[in-house]
């Protein structure tokens, strides 16, 4: 026998049209899927963004120094 306060819900929810299996299943299998393109997709972008930042920044510092020691700067695009 189910709770007084969670029958209310189930009847709420049935007279919505909510089928209550089969929206946890989905948010189950949604959460699965937002867990697996963290790990696939979104981690290693993250990585090759900041190694990008890191190597961007690493080049701007060497051009700032040619300029200010020779006053002109090599790359000209």
């Amino acid at each position: 026998m189910e709770p007084l306060y969670l029958a209310g819900i189930v009847d709420g929810l049935k007279s919505l049209g909510i089928n209550l299996p089969s929206l946890l299943a989905q948010l189950i299998n949604f959460t699965i899927l937002l867990v697996v393109l963290y790990l696939l997709a979104y981690k290693p972008l993250l990585k090759i963004l900041d190694e990008r930042r890191v190597s961007q920044g690493t080049r701007l510092e060497e051009e700032w120094d040619e300029v200010t020691s020779n006053g002109t700067c090599s790359d000209t695009s």
